[in-house]
């Protein structure tokens, strides 16, 4: 019996040939991230974008913000923990996967430049193919959901 090819009917211009199928590491980095210390923040500086920063599906921006002097954090830490568009920020910690605002797991599609660094308890997803778009529509997906659910500790 033959393979059927791997061939969407329906493509966008911009792609030709079979699916490829590979591993997540193949297509993307990620970074956990920072445990910057408090006795480094300020109130103003550059911005550490926390767990309680994330609402269902955006960085707040209406929240009470923690900062860093930029003179306080090394140049190679900044570079690494920055937050880019098109990043995608998954919790770490939370609560049951139910309860969306909090929940543990969940990703955040970045849209913009510029709003701070990674603190820890979280991941950014950076993509080294494409956008992270296709990753974002997955982690959205119930199939993602139950396997949070699945593997969660505690409350």
């Amino acid at each position: 019996m033959k393979d059927k090819l791997k061939v969407p009917k329906l493509r966008f211009k911009e792609f030709s040939g079979e699916w490829e199928e590979k591993e997540l590491g193949e297509i993307l980095n990620y970074t956990k991230g920072f445990a910057f210390k408090s006795e480094n923040y300020s109130s103003t500086g550059i911005r550490i974008i926390r767990v309680s920063d994330l609402g269902a599906r955006e960085v707040k921006t209406n929240n009470e913000k923690i900062f860093i002097n930029k003179l306080d954090v090394e140049e190679s830490v900044l570079k690494k923990y920055e937050i880019k568009k098109e990043n995608i920020i998954v919790t770490t910690v939370g609560s049951h996967p139910d309860l969306i605002d909090s929940a543990v797991g969940r990703g955040i599609f970045i849209n913009e430049d510029g709003l701070g660094l990674l603190n820890q308890n979280m991941l950014k997803f950076e993509n080294t193919i494409n956008n992270n778009k296709f990753i974002f529509s997955y982690i959205n997906t119930s199939k993602y959901i139950s396997h949070i659910k699945a593997i969660k500790r505690g409350n």
